[in-house]
């Protein structure tokens, strides 16, 4: 895990109908949950997966047309987790 609890306390009052907006640029820093800042996770990995089309393998049992199909979905799966670790938005383990 790339993040670590910080110590920073910084306090950002949500509500009284004014939006609210985490990090300005995707180069300003944004932490959750005491977790160091980090700038925004970029990875070709999040890339969306081109032409997914799930097959049917049996009348219960589903698949994708090809491995390639597959692949691109466990990809971007593993990308978003590791952003969302390195965020400090979920825990990871």
């Amino acid at each position: 895990m790339s993040g670590s609890p910080a110590s920073v306390n910084t306090v950002i009052a949500l509500g009284g109908g004014s939006p609210v907006l985490v990090g300005s640029t995707n180069t300003g820093l944004v932490g959750f949950y005491g977790y160091t800042p980090v700038v925004q996770p970029t990875s070709t990995n999040e890339a969306a997966p081109s032409s997914v089309a799930p097959v049917s393998v049996t009348a219960t049992q589903w698949g994708f047309s090809t491995s390639t199909q597959a692949q691109a979905i466990l990809t971007l799966v593993t990308q978003l987790r590791a952003d969302l670790v390195t965020l400090g938005i979920i825990k990871g383990s």
